[in-house]
């Protein structure tokens, strides 16, 4: 019986983990404590109550995550957004979904380690506005960038951006007290290799190298180093964060195939 239990339990462990790696890519490891009145946009968003991913407040009521987040086709329903609150599990207000909308053009990629990345990777998540993200203390949308057209505006070699997130952390378990972290943009050249020259200009990569974004962090949103302006959010990174194999990779909002779709589904 000792070992069918095993056996079974084992299986449960595979099973989860390969769930898990399907769904998040990102976590922030070696962050420090943040305080949530200066990530007002940083929401959590949970699947039947259970905490998978990050997300932004972008206006009244609409959020923005990333679409592997939200690719399994499931009824909006048993999504929701919390917020409001620097420790995800008290005092944070509860949002409910009823509608989210992935990139027509989302796409898996798995690269030839097994591992899987995503293209277009980027969700638009409507709630009911009952209650909608506007009059509560420390619920507030970030500023969205403009559509550029060269191949760099806002998340140009060498731009420092901020990112914050109850992803797991060095530690590997999901902290209650949101984290923070800067990281630095680096090159399609220098990065491209590490994903198998998979980097589309939909994408914008960072420094991953002790410090990173990991499991959890997903959809959550980078700003810039003042905080006032979303830039991207996260997308994916190695499967040891902040191991320093490979840069963390983010979606680039400014791209006009992404901020024109967020534009057409959001109204902003």
């Amino acid at each position: 019986m000792k070992t069918i239990i095993f056996v079974l339990s084992f299986t449960f462990l595979i099973i989860s983990a390969q769930r898990e790696q399907e769904i998040v890519n990102n976590r922030i490891v070696n962050g420090q404590d943040a305080d949530i009145s200066d990530f007002p946009h940083a929401l959590s968003l949970l699947d039947l109550g259970r905490y998978i991913c990050g997300a932004s407040v972008i206006s009244r009521n609409f959020a923005l995550s990333a679409a592997h987040c939200l690719a399994r086709n499931a009824p909006p329903t048993i999504y929701t957004l919390t917020g409001g609150s620097t420790n995800r599990l008290v005092g944070s207000i509860v949002f409910h979904v009823i509608n989210y909308t992935n990139h027509p053009q989302y796409r898996t990629i798995r690269l030839s380690t097994g591992q899987v990345i995503w293209d277009h990777d980027v969700s638009v998540i409507e709630i009911d506005g009952n209650p909608s993200f506007e009059g509560h203390n420390n619920v507030r949308p970030t500023l969205l960038p403009n559509v550029c057209t060269s191949d760099c505006c806002g998340v140009c070699e060498g731009t420092v951006v901020t990112i914050a997130g109850w992803g797991r952390t060095h530690l590997g378990t999901i902290p209650m007290i949101l984290q923070k972290l800067n990281q630095t943009i680096v090159n399609h050249e220098s990065c491209g290799p590490f994903w198998e020259n998979e980097i589309t200009d939909r994408m914008f990569c960072v420094t991953a190298t002790f410090y990173d974004s990991c499991d959890g962090d997903s959809g959550s949103g980078i700003l810039n180093i003042d905080r006032h302006n979303q830039l991207g959010y996260v997308s994916f990174g190695s499967i040891i964060c902040g191991d320093g194999s490979a840069p963390a990779v983010y979606g680039r909002l400014e791209h006009p195939e992404i901020r024109n779709f967020v534009r057409e589904i959001s109204g902003v």
